[in-house]
């Protein structure tokens, strides 16, 4: 299996996340390479700017750039993605003890950026919980990243 390409976000993703970035109103459809840098900051990636508008070769960029970067940076084995998936759950997983709970997907949702009830990460907790423990282990995180790549968009 190992060489076989997987995508962890589809363009939609991509497309949700340019909206975000491209707030500022103005209608021309370009992001400032600044954003990007913020958003990998808040997410764990570590670059420096101008080292991500030599990466790009812009300082500003719009939706098709972003795919283009994405694409380029993507990992290309499936070794490389089981390690991005642990790295990605042990994000969530904040005190360490190989579960997510609800409390902790909130913490970081909320660092994300991404608002939600305490109800709402329950629930989202629940739909991928299959050994109804009330929290998301390794094996389940894995099957929904997967599952949310795997759906077409």
């Amino acid at each position: 299996m190992s060489g076989k390409s997987l995508s962890l976000l589809q363009s939609s993703d991509l497309e949700k996340i340019f909206a975000s970035l491209d707030s500022d109103g103005d209608g021309d459809g370009l992001v400032c390479i600044g954003k990007l840098r913020m958003l990998l900051e808040r997410v764990g990636f570590h670059v420096d700017l101008d080292e991500l508008e030599n990466l790009m070769g812009l300082k500003k960029f719009s939706l098709q750039d972003l795919i283009l970067f994405y694409i380029s940076v993507l990992p290309h084995t499936v070794e490389e993605v089981d390690q991005d998936l642990l790295d990605a759950f042990k994000v969530f997983d904040l005190n360490g003890d190989g579960f997510i709970s609800s409390e902790e997907l909130d913490i970081v949702l909320s660092k994300l950026g991404e608002l939600r009830s305490p109800e709402d990460c329950k629930k989202m907790i629940l739909k991928f919980d299959k050994n109804f423990d009330g929290m998301i282990d390794l094996e389940e995180f894995k099957d929904m990243m997967m599952l949310r790549t795997d759906e077409t968009p």
